[in-house]
């Protein structure tokens, strides 16, 4: 599913995932509302994820998109990465580390609550 983060401007970023290539990468599209401004397929923000990359979060600030994402390729480490008008930082290929520690998410389960009247 696409999260459209929308910038300042006039425009939005666009970040989805792209299976063409046979593995999953993580890609960002610029717009400015009526053009992409990145290559007609986006740009790889964060190659080969192929279900090692869980809980990956999208955010706009300051004229950054943001994207964190637990890594489980070693452990469950927090990376993140930024991407600006320009598009992804080639420097941060694999994004940056933010914990030494492993991250553990467990899935909260839906219960109905108690209502209490008065």
């Amino acid at each position: 599913m696409p999260n459209v983060l929308v910038d300042d401007g006039n425009g939005a970023f666009v970040v989805f995932s792209d299976q063409g290539n046979g593995s999953i990468d993580l890609k960002v599209q610029k717009t400015d509302g009526s053009t992409a401004n990145f290559d007609t397929n986006g740009l790889i923000a964060m190659p080969g994820l192929d279900g090692d990359i869980e809980y990956t979060k999208p955010m706009y600030s300051g004229g950054d998109v943001i994207l964190t994402w637990i890594d489980a390729r070693d452990g469950k480490k927090v990376f993140g990465r930024t991407l600006d008008g320009s598009g992804p930082d080639p420097g941060l290929k694999n994004g940056l580390m933010l914990t030494e520690f492993d991250s553990y998410t467990f899935q909260l389960e839906n219960k109905p609550g108690n209502t209490i009247s008065p």
